[in-house]
């Protein structure tokens, strides 16, 4: 089927259940049943939303017969001879103990409410939980130490609504007058039976925000999706519209048609520079440590700077607060393991490990990434010939990585925190290769070493503190680098009757980035109910480069630099239904001796109680920035490099987005439209050495804009034990540098007009089912200029092959099937889920990039002959099943 058509389908059975929606009309008899029963079964045949306290009603019993009544009036009649009572908020129904005056205190004016949000059974506090006051527009979110505050309460009681994902939703009614902060927990979202009713509502999976851009997802529910092996965080990501999905790799983080580099990726505060694990095979942050993750497509608040495009922001666990636990998991690649430790009452420890096995264990699985990886990615050498280098000689291949984080609250105001995170992937790799015809005329030898070394590491060290009901800080010193070396040797020999010819190229790579920020930030809540966040920050950078070619050095720096900044941000309701929020972030860059100033707006408008309006606008600065360099035998070189003042220019952009949001009976539908405008852009200027004095070379780097629009479409269902959603996004990617194509715009290579995602999920108790199909439009393709160096006989000497910008080819069409079942089990007192995912179900070949042939131009060398260019696809994975096991204790 066509993925239009499906497209169409989809959306008329929307269309469908949308128009069934209807007025409940009750038609039950109860016969002496518990009043636990007769809720249950309105919970069921309805499909009711009924949040209760089950202990309370199991202790009562009734009798009725209704036929054809209203909900509200089958209700009132259930509860008639009990001390409870309903209410309705949207499409919620509480049931709850009737507050008479006697039961709550005397308060005379408006209050403020403080809590603490926290995980039941553990006692890790949850950030980012919503918090709502029933029947009003007041509410908030919790901060990372899963604390809230709301003020201006009117002088009653309230009924607070708190959603988590993942966890069951609580309805609570909290009285005015109570002192101190209050604690409030939320229970994991279980299995459970078909004749058993969780008593709250439950939020899952993901959630999109009322705020622009911005999307909340749990881990831990993604787990059963399609994967290579193990639940990856950024993967799963690609799996949201405006976020790109058909590159397959884990580092490939195309935000609304930006590159990866112009993400802000942090974990507990520090930055991940680089994403991956083995070539964009895994993630490089281990599924297992991370507890909440945020996701900003654009449009996001002063809080955060130094990128241009998206940010995805990772909050790690603290560790268990109540007992010892332990996880434990593998698949066909690698193995991990974690420990949560309560050393004492106030100090807890989480340490977690992951490392690959297949330096000495090689799976077929690993054998068919590896060979994938080798042929594709961009860290190892794109060679050109179909026909060599198949099968490399014992390469030794490995990747891990480690977290650590120590906790401890010496007093109920305060919080210390340190966290720490290594990574690392290392590669050696011998070839050698050897050809000779049937008449022993032609001889080819092929001879290539390459050692490959790349990681992260990042520390935090984090204090926070609550110091009274309205005022909160928290202060954050943290390092962070990323750190990579290339060395490199291509050599061939060429023996035909009595000539003798060789080629050798060699090159070495280092580079390293890494910054030290000092940040406080402080959140004020005015007694009206507004909230301001203000701080300040300090971030210095430091960029190493140096490269070799043939053994000589032929680029060597070192950049540092300082950056300062400020920011404030506050709410301003105006009205009960309209929300804006105005902040102006400020920066001062000692390398460019200059400031830039970041004004950003977003606003809400709730049109109706499920329907609401959204829109954002925004400027945005980055000071270090990669530099694409496509080096034509090692591939993609691209390096950091500090913004200067004569040099590197600041990378600036604009944010425009607007759209809606609706909900309403497990239906989601949210739609954004968004523009980016950039200035900055660079791109390293290769021109070959015998052609420097036929073109204009006077600048080393080229500087050009880019022009990114588009619309998001996401489409989310939950019935019953099934969750599924459709992503849709129709967008262009665009770029114009001058002297280039005249100055004309011409299409940036992450440019794909349409991608389409769908996603299901079966929850059927101990089994889990899931698929995914991903479609995508076909991306251009660079074809390259080729250039060539004779002698005064016509006779090459020499080739270069330099970045092509006629971009109006395109790769064939994307599109793959995933598919996943898994089994959860008990073992003794711990858990565990065992399954298999099978990644491109039917097989399609997908088309990652069409590269040059570089071995015929090699050959066209002492020839005054121009060869034909020809081209070879880079595929990516066909059918690919993988295994996994997991333990938790």
């Amino acid at each position: 089927m066509r993925p239009a058509r499906l497209t169409i389908l989809l959306n008329l059975f929307i269309f469908q259940q949308v128009l069934a929606q209807a007025p409940v009309k009750i038609r039950e008899h109860f016969d002496d049943v518990t009043l636990l029963q007769a809720v249950q079964t309105l919970k069921k045949h309805y499909r009711l939303k009924i949040a209760y306290d089950d202990v309370l009603l199991k202790q009562e019993r009734v009798s009725a017969n209704f036929q054809g009544v209203s909900l509200s009036a089958a209700l009132k009649e259930l509860l008639m001879e009990t001390d409870l009572e309903h209410v309705i908020f949207d499409d919620k129904v509480i049931i709850k103990p009737i507050i008479t005056e006697k039961d709550t205190k005397t308060h005379r004016g408006p209050w403020v409410l403080t809590g603490t949000v926290v995980d039941r059974q553990t006692g890790e506090p949850l950030p980012n939980a919503l918090i709502r006051v029933l029947d009003t527009q007041k509410g908030a979110i919790t901060n990372i130490d899963g604390i809230f505050t709301i003020a201006n309460i009117v002088p009653k009681s309230i009924i607070l609504e708190m959603q988590y994902l993942g966890y069951q939703s609580r309805v609570v009614e909290v009285t005015p007058g109570e002192g101190g902060r209050k604690a409030f927990a939320l229970k994991r979202s279980v299995k459970i039976l078909d004749d058993i009713t969780i008593r709250e509502d439950q939020v899952k999976t993901l959630k999109v925000n009322e705020s622009v851009g911005k999307i909340s997802i749990d881990p831990k529910e993604f787990s059963t999706l399609p994967s290579l092996g193990e639940t990856d965080i950024f993967r799963t990501l690609q799996l949201l519209p405006g976020i790109n999905a058909t590159n397959e790799t884990s580092a490939g983080l195309t935000i609304r048609g930006g590159e990866n580099w112009q993400n802000l990726v942090r974990l507990d505060g520090f930055t991940i520079y680089h994403l991956d694990h083995f070539f964009g095979v895994f993630s490089a942050v281990n599924p297992d440590i991370v507890k909440d993750v945020q996701v900003h497509k654009g449009g996001y608040g002063v809080t955060y700077g130094g990128r241009v495009s998206g940010v995805v922001d990772i909050v790690g666990k603290n560790g268990n607060n109540t007992k010892p636990s332990f996880g434990f998991g593998a698949n066909m690649i690698s193995a991990r393991a974690m420990v949560e430790l309560p050393i004492a009452k106030k100090i807890n420890l989480l340490v977690a490990g992951r490392r690959s096995y297949n330096d000495f264990l090689q799976s077929g699985l690993y054998k068919k990434l590896f060979a994938k990886a080798r042929e594709n990615d961009d860290q190892l050498y794109n060679l050109a010939s179909d026909d060599i280098l198949e099968n490399p000689d014992n390469p030794s291949f490995y990747f891990y990585d480690v977290n650590g984080k120590l906790t401890y609250r010496p007093t109920e105001k305060d919080v210390l925190a340190v966290s720490y995170y290594q990574g690392r992937d290392r590669l050696d790799l011998d070839d050698d290769q050897e050809f000779l015809d049937d008449s022993n005329i032609f001889y080819q030898a092929l001879k290539v070493n390459e050692q490959t070394n790349w990681g992260n590491r990042g520390l935090s060290l984090r204090w926070a503190r609550q110091w009274n009901d309205r005022n909160y800080s928290n202060f954050r010193a943290s390092y962070a680098d990323f750190f990579s070396f290339h060395d490199f040797r291509y050599q061939t020999i060429i023996a035909e009757q009595d000539s003798l010819r060789s080629f050798l190229y060699t090159s070495r790579r280092n580079n390293k980035v890494s910054d030290i920020t000092l940040q406080y930030d402080h959140e004020y809540v005015f007694e009206s109910g507004p909230k301001v966040n203000f701080g300040v920050s300090s971030t210095f950078p430091e960029i190493f480069s140096q490269s070799f070619q043939d053994g000589e050095e032929v680029d060597r720096t070192m950049e540092t630099g300082i950056i300062l900044s400020a920011f404030a941000e506050s709410e301003l309701p105006l009205g009960d239904r309209f929300d804006l929020t105005a902040g102006i972030r400020w920066n001062a860059n000692n390398s460019t001796n200059d400031t830039y100033w970041e004004p950003r707006l977003s606003w809400k408008y709730k049109l109706e109680d499920n329907l609401t309006l959204k829109a954002a606008w925004g400027r945005y600065y980055q000071f270090i920035n990669q530099v694409s360099y496509e080096d034509p035998f090692s591939g993609n070189l691209d390096f950091w490099a500090l913004s200067t003042q004569d040099g590197i220019p600041v990378l600036d952009a604009t944010h425009l987005v607007g759209g809606l949001i609706w909900e309403n009976d497990g239906w989601v539908v949210d739609i954004e439209a968004f523009s980016k405008n950039l200035r900055g852009l660079v791109e390293f200027n290769y021109i070959p050495f015998f052609l420097s004095g036929e073109v204009d070379v006077s600048e080393t780097y080229l500087n050009g804009q880019g022009f990114v629009k588009g619309l998001d479409l996401f489409i989310q269902r939950k019935v019953g034990k099934y969750t599924g959603w459709i992503g849709y996004t129709i967008s262009s990617s665009e770029q114009a540098i001058p002297n280039i194509n005249e100055g004309n715009r011409f299409y940036n290579l992450n440019d794909q007009r349409h991608e389409l995602k769908i996603v299901n999920m079966v929850d059927l108790g101990d089994w889990n089912f899931s698929a995914n199909w991903i479609y995508g439009s076909g991306r251009p393709f660079m074809e390259p200029e080729v250039f060539y160096a004779r002698n005064n006989d016509e006779v090459i000497v020499d080739f270069a092959v330099a970045r092509g910008y006629d971009r109006s080819a395109r790769l064939p069409a994307y599109h793959r099937l995933d598919v996943s079942v898994s089994r959860d089990f008990r073992l003794g007192s711990g858990k565990g889920s065992a399954g298999v995912s099978i990644f491109n179900v039917y097989g399609n070949t997908n088309i990652k990039e069409r590269n040059l042939n570089l071995l015929p131009l090699q050959e066209a060398i002492n020839t005054p002959i121009t060869p034909e260019l020809s081209y070879r696809d880079l595929e990516m994975l066909d059918f690919t099943p993988s295994l996994f096991i997991n333990f938790y204790f």
